[in-house]
């Protein structure tokens, strides 16, 4: 094997910039290898922008994929949610189905039915690519390139991850995928082929991995989450000046209500709470209101700063992301800017107790070790609600586990919280530090240790035999 030999890293959009490149994720394997980024076309300038010094034009390539292979594999992901939707309720939810009760039973059928089930779909891929051939813009980087291995950090239905993965597999190039967002493996694409390596956040994840996306075990690995190496508890002065900064006086329990990518209303739910507190139903307590930095427009929700709040505060760090996308519908989705996850840990530290509807911030209050609430009740509003995301295949594990407490109803919101209030964040320490560590790995060492190790043990070995 050549000496330092080149890896090709593509990052598909911001979003794994931030968890990855900019986290330091591939910094182990810089130490050995020649990295060079492929950034995607239309984005790649604000790429460079975000990630100089790490990045630069002379270490990095851009690679335009055409908006109709896009679509091709959105139709293939549409068509994998159909045929697989009794192994995953988020297939079955995303195709419109009824969810089958029975689906963890669906893991373990015959293998000759399994070996049918994949076949079919198999047939059904090959049919929708007819015609289409790998990409030529990534065969002819692998030409000039002559890469060891590629990495893709991905949440699976991007512009690159399928695109790399069959050019590896046609060109005998092997392929790693690194698990960008926790719902990925059961909710947001499907690999094909199958035959890449994969770096998934934890035990759950990597189940989905074999199960779902049909991946060999061998080839997969817990490594964790990169961006949730920046999850530290923040120090007592920074606590005290952030909850002085949102206004928290003496005696006041803080509240993070932190809202999800999915639609619902949250205008109207924080409304309850506002009255609720001024009633006196909760104490004496102050709310600070989180946005999901990418949140889906809603359809029918008011503005929360149409109103006036005495005991709500909008998060300062989301306000303009917020009040642009109310006045440019789909900017924060077309966008998708970055955030602060240091901040971001900083805001749950300084919260007594964190509230969500079915979103990541249950697994960052969890991390912090704080008493966390998700709601998991429709709005009557839109269809795709907490009580359906609730449903969704990564939840199960949060469903089923009394590290947190679930307010099903809407009419048992206030008596939930104040149940939620009750809780000694020191009791349950390990039930919820148990439950975290299915989700999510967080040792030995750091991410990029482990995907250093990965790649050195699992990944390339396969990698030098392919290429001599």
């Amino acid at each position: 094997m050549p000496d330092r030999a080149s890896v090709l890293v593509f990052v598909p959009s911001t979003n794994e910039l931030q968890r990855f490149a900019l986290t330091g994720a591939f910094t182990a394997l810089d130490v050995g290898h020649r990295l060079h980024y492929v950034l995607p076309d239309g984005d790649a300038e604000g790429m460079l922008r975000a990630a100089a010094p790490t990045i630069t034009p002379e270490n990095s390539t851009v690679v335009s994929v055409p908006p109709e292979r896009s679509k091709i594999w959105k139709r293939v992901f549409r068509a994998g949610c159909v045929h697989y939707a009794r192994v995953s309720p988020s297939f079955a939810i995303r195709a419109k189905l009824e969810v089958d009760g029975d689906w963890r039973r669906r893991w373990e059928m015959p293998r000759p039915e399994r070996d049918r089930l994949d076949r079919e779909f198999d047939a059904l891929v090959d049919r929708l690519l007819a015609g289409m051939k790998p990409l030529e813009a990534i065969v002819e980087l692998f030409d000039r390139v002559q890469p060891l291995y590629c990495v893709v950090p991905t949440s699976l239905l991007d512009r690159f991850a399928n695109e790399v993965a069959w050019a590896c597999a046609a060109k005998r190039v092997s392929c790693v995928l690194l698990q960008s967002g926790w719902d990925n493996l059961s909710s947001k694409g499907l690999v094909y082929p199958p035959t890449s390596f994969l770096g998934c956040w934890g035990p759950q994840s990597l189940q989905h991995a074999v199960v779902i996306q049909r991946m060999r075990h061998e080839r997969v690995a817990s490594l964790g989450a990169p961006h949730y190496e920046l999850l530290r508890p923040a120090s007592a002065a920074a606590v005290r000046q952030l909850r002085e900064q949102l206004g928290v006086g003496g005696g006041e329990r803080l509240v993070l209500f932190g809202g999800s990518f999915r639609q619902f209303d949250e205008t109207a739910t924080l409304r309850r709470l506002e009255d609720a507190i001024a009633r006196g139903r909760l104490g004496a307590t102050r709310i600070v209101y989180r946005p999901h930095p990418w949140r889906l427009t809603r359809q029918d929700e008011d503005s929360f700063f149409q109103y006036t709040w005495n005991h709500v505060v909008f998060d300062p760090d989301m306000r303009e992301r917020y009040v642009r996308d109310r006045e440019e519908p789909g900017y924060l989705e077309r966008n998708g800017p970055m955030f602060d996850m240091t901040y971001l840990a900083r805001l749950v530290s300084a919260s007594d107790v964190v509230i969500s509807p079915m979103s990541t911030l249950l697994l960052e209050a969890l991390a912090l070790e704080k008493p966390t609430m998700a709601i998991a009740f429709a709005d009557g509003k839109h269809r795709h609600n907490p009580s359906v995301a609730a449903q969704m295949t990564h939840f199960a594990e949060l469903r089923e586990s009394p590290a947190l407490i679930w307010c099903h109803s809407g009419d048992q919101l206030i008596e939930d919280c104040r149940r939620l209030f009750e809780v000694d964040p020191q009791a349950d320490r390990a039930v919820r530090r148990q439950l975290l560590g299915t989700i999510v790995v967080r040792e030995p060492g750091t991410y990029a240790e482990r995907l250093a190790q990965f790649c050195r043990e699992s990944v390339e070995p396969t990698a030098a035999s392919l290429i001599g």
